[in-house]
């Protein structure tokens, strides 16, 4: 079975390129996004499975699937990570405007490695120029790090995703303004959603978050938090955990929670430092 990969630019022609299932198609796509970002572009990829390593995503260009997936298995275009070195399957390192929309990332290796890694620079954070990442209809399964891992992160948006089954946590974040919607945070071996290190100003609506073997959102000397309308149930620990970030924030403070049900938790602190992964 041949999958196509094309890159499309509406200011220069088309480059298309094939992979074979069972064959390596880092190269292939990462050609793809390459030449995409040399006029801001589409790289979009049909139905099939594609075995990468890493891949980085360039600033201004939008790598795009057909989002087919469903709760329990993958569908559409499907990045399986196969390299036990990979620090991620998708790299997003100091971009903006990137857009992911409609793939499912899946690992098919006993590592560490995050789905989506989305990273900024230790120096100069926050910086004048913001992510401006969308990562949008994906279902992000199976990583043995976390679904999605954001370090300093700023301005971005995660919406109508699965990000289930990791063995860390489905979201981590260490940043500030984000917006959160209509996401699946199922199954994972941490928490829902976690923070760590300077974070707030974060919008959290219409979320289920659920079966996650810690809390269900813990948040770490956070600040400027909305949460609206999430469902948040059978979580290993607390449905949320709200802690200080020590020695640097005490508390958290300025956050609002309106309409949310948080049912069928367990209060469990023992559990939840059980499985506790050192930092």
């Amino acid at each position: 079975m041949e999958n196509r990969i094309s890159a499309m630019n509406p200011s220069g022609p088309s480059i298309a390129v094939t992979a074979r299932t069972g064959t390596d198609a880092t190269q292939a796509i990462q050609t793809a996004l390459d030449e995409a970002a040399k006029r801001g572009g589409v790289v979009r990829l049909e139905a099939g499975v594609y075995e990468i390593s890493t891949l980085r995503v360039p600033s201004h260009v939008a790598l795009i699937g057909d989002p087919t997936w469903s709760y329990r298995r993958s569908g559409g275009a499907i990045l399986r990570l196969v390299d036990e070195t990979a620090e991620c399957a998708l790299l997003l390192d100091q971009v903006q405007g990137a857009h992911i929309a409609g793939l499912s990332l899946e690992s098919a290796v006993a590592s560490r490695a995050h789905g989506i890694l989305l990273r900024n620079a230790e120096q100069g954070w926050p910086r004048e120029t913001e992510n401006a990442v969308r990562i949008e209809h994906c279902r992000v399964n199976g990583f043995g790090g976390d679904g999605i891992h954001l370090e300093k992160a700023w301005a971005f948006s995660i919406r109508f995703c699965m990000i289930s089954h990791n063995q860390r946590h489905g979201i981590r974040l260490a940043g500030c303004d984000g917006f959160f919607l209509d996401n699946w945070l199922s199954g994972n071996g941490g928490c829902g959603f976690a923070t760590e290190s300077w974070n707030g100003s974060n919008t959290f609506t219409g979320n289920r978050i659920e079966w996650n073997g810690e809390a269900g959102v813990r948040i770490r000397g956070g600040f400027a938090y909305q949460f609206a309308n999430n469902y948040v149930d059978r979580n290993g620990g607390p449905g949320i955990l709200l802690e200080p970030w020590l020695p640097h924030r005490p508390y958290n403070e300025y956050v609002s929670f309106t309409g949310n049900i948080i049912y069928r938790n367990a209060v469990s602190y023992t559990h939840l430092r059980a499985h506790e992964t050192p930092e």
